[in-house]
């Protein structure tokens, strides 16, 4: 199973069927340990880069440095805490939930789960040049559905379900299902109904997250 990770991007039919064929599945941990680390470092670098700050922004301009840079070490503090929250919803209980209905092992599910982690923080790590070079926020990055969405609406919580909407996450949705399908005896059109359940699921919990914490934020800083 070394280097399993890696082959499920190279060759995703030969590993997905080695892994259906082992019975015993080690040292997941370290992948699960280095993606914690990964995950923590990009939002840290996200958050210092003022990324998700926007609404803030005309609050803080009226203060002095010192305070500046305390609320933005909240802010950082924030965003580090937040990522060990994401890649724990994403690792495991996304795989609880997948093994609920199909039975297969928890963790060949949990392998499943950082192959979908990697490539959400990959989409992650391409927000950075498109807020730092195009002024564009995570839900109107041209590789989602809510720059398509804010020619139709501005209501912030609609632009951020679509925006979660990206070809990233079509990928996701068509990676699990091939996952699943592979490993489990349940018919195809079950597979993909319990997969994009779970991700319609998900998006509306980003997009009302994404809306209360906007105006959590900007309440905080106007107290």
């Amino acid at each position: 199973m070394r280097n399993y990770l890696y082959r499920l991007f190279t060759d995703p039919d030969g590993q997905i069927y080695r892994i259906q064929k082992s019975e015993d599945i080690r040292n997941i941990w370290k992948a699960s340990l280095v993606l914690f680390l990964v995950g923590i470092s990009i939002y840290i670098w996200m958050a210092w880069l003022g990324m998700g700050t926007n609404p803030i922004s005309r609050e803080l301009s009226s203060t002095t440095l010192d305070i500046y840079n305390a609320y933005k070490l909240w802010f950082i503090i924030g965003r580090a805490l937040f990522a060990i929250l994401f890649v724990s919803i994403i690792l495991y209980l996304t795989s609880y939930y997948f093994y609920l209905f199909t039975n297969i092992p928890y963790k060949k599910l949990v392998i499943m789960q950082q192959a979908v982690l990697v490539m959400m923080l990959f989409e992650r790590l391409l927000w950075i040049p498109l807020f730092v070079y195009l002024g564009l926020d995570w839900y109107v990055s041209p590789l989602s559905l809510g720059i398509i969405a804010s020619y139709i609406t501005q209501y912030d919580w609609f632009l951020y379900f679509f925006g979660a909407i990206t070809v990233i996450q079509i990928w996701i949705i068509s990676f699990q299902s091939k996952y699943l399908s592979r490993l489990s005896s349940i018919n195809k059109r079950k597979i993909w109904t319990i997969v994009i359940i779970w991700h319609l699921v998900s998006y509306i919990i980003v997009a009302t997250l994404g809306y209360f914490d906007e105006q959590l934020l900007v309440r905080w800083f106007e107290s």
